[in-house]
């Protein structure tokens, strides 16, 4: 069998789990874990995380049972259509389930115009 370049690591027995959501949250700060800033902006002159670093140290979060997505969605307020992040954090054991939407497009774009096209 060949070697590859995936690096194993253990993982935590299910009873050393965390059993709640916000033990687990907690397992996971402990740890201080934070992206390294590893991408340059030439422009700003200034260091920025990588997405490939953020995700690297939020996957960080799986051996506490604690996972997350971040689906697109489209919202209607006031007429208006805005594009949001959900961000979605998991407590697998559990299923419990948090979640923050974060706006990230607004447009001026409203049901009667969206539905014309």
């Amino acid at each position: 069998m060949s070697k590859t370049n995936v690096t194993q690591l253990e993982s935590p027995v299910q009873n050393d789990m965390p059993d709640t959501f916000d033990k687990a949250m907690l397992a996971f700060q402990k740890l201080s874990v934070s992206a390294k800033k590893s991408g340059n902006n030439p422009h700003f002159r200034s260091t920025y995380a990588t997405l490939e670093a953020v995700m690297e140290a939020a996957t960080q979060a799986n051996q506490f049972g604690l996972y997350f997505s971040q689906p697109l969605d489209l919202i209607v307020l006031e007429g208006n259509i805005i594009q949001v992040v959900n961000t979605t954090i998991v407590h697998a054991p559990t299923g419990e389930k948090r979640t923050s939407p974060c706006p990230v497009s607004y447009t001026h774009l409203t049901l009667p115009t969206i539905c014309s096209v």
